[in-house]
C-alpha cells in the first residue's frame, strides 16, 4: 500500500528551479508563468502582459505592457492572468486546449519592444 502523506505527496523543495521559462494554459482561459518565466519577464503581481501573434509565421509571443491583461498572484504559479478570448485563438492555433509551452530565454524585437517567443512546438 502506498501512504500520502506530508513527506510522500509534496514535491521536493526548489525542484521546479531547474525547469525553463514556462506558460501553462488550461481549459477555460487561465494561463500560468512560472517563476522563471515572471523573472524573464520582470513580472510582478499587478503587471500588465500583452500577447501577440504573428498570422503569417504562426508564432506567438508575450511582453510586458502597459495595456494588457492584468496579472494575478496564483498560488499554482508565480502569475496568472485570464483570457478566454486568448485562450480560444492559442488553442485553434496549436490544437491543444491545455499544456505547458517554453518561452524563449532570448526576446525579439517586436515595434521597438522585446517581446519573448511562446515555444507552441514545446508543447508538454
Amino acid at each position: 500500500m502506498k501512504e500520502y502523506n506530508e513527506k510522500t505527496a509534496r514535491s521536493t523543495p526548489g525542484a521546479g528551479l531547474n525547469k525553463p521559462p514556462m506558460i501553462s494554459i488550461s481549459k477555460g482561459g487561465s494561463f500560468r508563468i512560472n517563476k522563471k518565466g515572471a523573472e524573464l519577464l520582470d513580472l510582478k503581481t499587478g503587471d500588465r502582459v500583452t500577447v501577440l501573434f504573428d498570422e503569417d509565421a504562426d508564432e506567438w509571443y508575450i511582453r510586458k505592457s502597459d495595456n494588457g491583461l492584468i496579472t494575478f498572484s496564483s498560488r499554482h504559479c508565480s502569475i496568472g492572468f485570464h483570457s478566454a478570448i486568448l485562450w480560444n485563438d492559442l488553442t485553434k492555433s496549436t490544437g491543444s486546449e491545455k499544456g505547458g509551452y517554453i518561452i524563449a530565454s532570448e526576446p525579439t524585437i517586436i515595434n521597438k519592444t522585446k517581446a519573448y517567443a511562446i515555444l507552441t512546438s514545446s508543447a508538454r
